[in-house]
């Protein structure tokens, strides 16, 4: 019988305390290599210079390895047997934590231990570090570099957006208004003018036209206020609307609206344009002020884009009006326009009974002989006119007569004549004259035996 002997308190003293070897009928077991999966390394008895991975499974090589039972120690600590392969080769994995020139026993299920000194060394690089090369040692990863995990070979860049903590193990998104470079250990702020509104951003992005953004590390750009307007990107400013534009709530900020036709703005900076007043026009946009309505022309309605020409009958002697007067009585216009009136000539007249678009003529029994008139004069008795439009009555021929107003001239009655042309009456026919009808004709004698 042979004794494996462990120090008191051992881990698993119990399990091997004692246990039976046949020495005659039993060969020891020798180790003759270790190697670690995740290496690349030769296998030999002195280290596995390797970090843990998620294997971690140690490799021992060697002779008369035994078969199901066998026990691997590493240390005071058990080497959970995962695989006996064979009677050459048996695998199994590492403890947890890190071993340092840790003494490698392999003990038969019948006892019996390994011949020959085997040790093995193993490291477990924790987050911020990885393995370094070929040393059992853990680095600290570079600037802006991490590690999330034990046991890793290489650190991870932060990438664009990101940055690494002081630990170096994780990588941080950028918070909203700054932005990273890959391999950032900070962000920086987004600049005047610039925005990042989500986290986690490689670079700051240029505000648009029509806004800005006026302090560093910006989410969002302010539009432009009211009355100004940016017209490229990228900037921390607004600029002023020139006289004869404007921007509002309603309107694009990336330029300045110009004012509309019939309305001005002769300031800076302003949210709205003015509407031309009464009797005054604008044809063009963006102007600075309105242009008032010419001789002949008004314009009623503020806002007005062209003034308009008097109606016939009207007329507008000023600049500047909202309205056309009319004609002064004894004139006229015949058409629209900016023409002056002119006066009736003889013959007709305008007067509020009447148009004065054109002048109405003097009726048959009336006259007017001065131009400019407001009304037509009756013919005086003696006197008639036949016609329209007359300019001056015309004498009663002889035999004839007429009342005021005539338009024809009346023959005198029987008995009745007139010698003299305009007169208003016919006289009697003289003692020892007669006239049998009437008519035109003078009276004639009484013949012989007759008398009046």
């Amino acid at each position: 019988m042979v004794t494996l002997v462990l120090s008191p308190g051992t881990e698993n003293e119990e399990i091997y305390s004692s246990q039976p070897v046949d020495l005659v009928a039993y060969s020891g077991p020798r180790i003759s290599g270790l190697q670690h999966t995740a290496c690349d390394s030769e296998s030999n008895t002195s280290l596995v210079e390797c970090p843990r991975t998620g294997e971690d499974i140690l490799i021992v090589t060697g002779t008369n390895l035994g078969s199901d039972g066998a026990v691997i120690l590493i240390g005071s600590s058990i080497c959970e047997i995962s695989d006996h392969v064979s009677s050459t080769e048996v695998r199994c994995t590492l403890p947890a934590g890190t071993g340092m020139n840790i003494g490698v026993i392999f003990i038969q299920s019948g006892g019996a231990t390994s011949i020959g000194d085997a040790f093995v060394s193993w490291i477990q690089c924790q987050p911020g570090t990885y393995q370094s090369g070929s040393n059992i040692t853990c680095a600290v990863c570079d600037e802006g570099t991490v590690t999330t995990a034990e046991s890793q070979f290489v650190c991870t860049t932060c990438t664009a957006g990101s940055y690494s903590n002081p630990n170096r193990t994780s990588c941080t998104p950028c918070p909203s208004g700054h932005f990273s470079a890959a391999q950032a250990t900070e962000c920086s702020e987004c600049e005047m003018g610039r925005y990042a509104t989500a986290t986690g951003s490689a670079i700051c992005l240029d505000c648009p036209a029509g806004t800005y953004a006026n302090e560093t590390k910006q989410e969002i750009c302010i539009d432009c206020e009211s009355g100004k307007f940016q017209d490229v990107t990228g900037n921390h400013t607004c600029k002023f609307c020139s006289p004869g534009s404007f921007t509002s709530e309603s309107t694009t900020k990336y330029d300045c609206t110009l004012c509309a036709k019939g309305s001005y703005q002769p300031d800076v900076g302003q949210n709205l344009c003015l509407l031309c007043s009464q009797g005054t026009e604008q044809s063009q946009p963006g102007q600075l002020s309105c242009d008032q309505c010419i001789i002949g022309k008004f314009a009623v309605s503020e806002g007005t884009m062209e003034c308009a020409v008097c109606e016939a009958g009207k007329m507008q002697l000023l600049t500047g009006r909202s309205t056309c007067d009319p004609c002064e009585y004894g004139k006229f216009k015949e058409d629209a326009g900016t023409q002056s009136c002119k006066e009736c000539i003889n013959g007709s007249y305008t007067s509020p009974a009447t148009t004065l678009f054109t002048c109405a003529q003097c009726s048959p029994g009336y006259y007017q002989p001065h131009n400019g008139s407001t009304s037509c004069e009756s013919c005086p008795a003696g006197t008639y006119q036949d016609n329209t439009g007359g300019s001056l009555c015309i004498n009663c021929t002889t035999g004839t007569f007429s009342a005021m107003s005539a338009a024809t001239c009346t023959p005198c009655e029987a008995g009745n004549t007139q010698a003299l042309s305009g007169q208003s009456t016919c006289d009697p026919c003289e003692y020892g004259k007669f006239k049998a009808e009437s008519g035109m004709e003078e009276c004639s004698d009484c013949s012989s035996g007759k008398y009046t």
